[in-house]
């Protein structure tokens, strides 16, 4: 890679992957969700194309309903999601379930997207059912970022 009308070449590391750059977007500029449902404007002319802002209605258990702002976005379809992840279904475990074997992503590979989703939930769960069953060292050292790495290890 190298600057526009410059000589030199640079290198760069890849450490996240997004469906697209609005998705990039989304995750990692400081309050643009929030701004975009206060009526704010969008900060690429391709996230206009890949976000709708407007309003859903939210029913509670007893019936109340309440209208509020809501971000949707597009999700990949599967060929466009299994293209993208070809590499993470090279890793596929197989379950076997009601007479079929399906194939999932291995638990190594979830957690990274968990961590960074914030889902304790499911972090917890997963690693959880790493120290129960074990696990491939060299896949989670290969699935997890830098950041998120030691922090795995001091668990396990």
């Amino acid at each position: 890679m190298k600057y526009k009308n410059e000589e030199t070449y640079f290198g760069v590391e890849v450490t996240e992957y997004y469906y697209n750059e609005t998705n990039a977007r989304m995750d990692n500029i400081p309050c643009y969700s929030s701004s975009l449902l206060d009526g704010g404007d969008f900060l690429h002319k391709s996230d206009r194309k890949e976000l709708k802002v407007s309003d859903i209605t939210l029913i509670s258990n007893d019936g109340t309903e309440n209208v509020v702002k809501a971000i949707a976005s597009k999700v990949p379809s599967t060929d466009e999601h299994l293209g993208r992840w070809k590499v993470i279904w090279e890793h596929a475990r197989y379950v076997y379930f009601y007479g079929y074997n399906i194939p999932v992503v291995p638990l190594e590979i979830q957690l990274e997207s968990n961590i960074r989703r914030n889902r304790q939930d499911r972090r917890e769960a997963i690693i959880t059912a790493l120290k129960t069953i074990g696990y491939n060292k060299k896949l989670l050292n290969k699935a997890l970022s830098k950041t998120n790495i030691e922090y795995v290890k001091a668990i396990l």
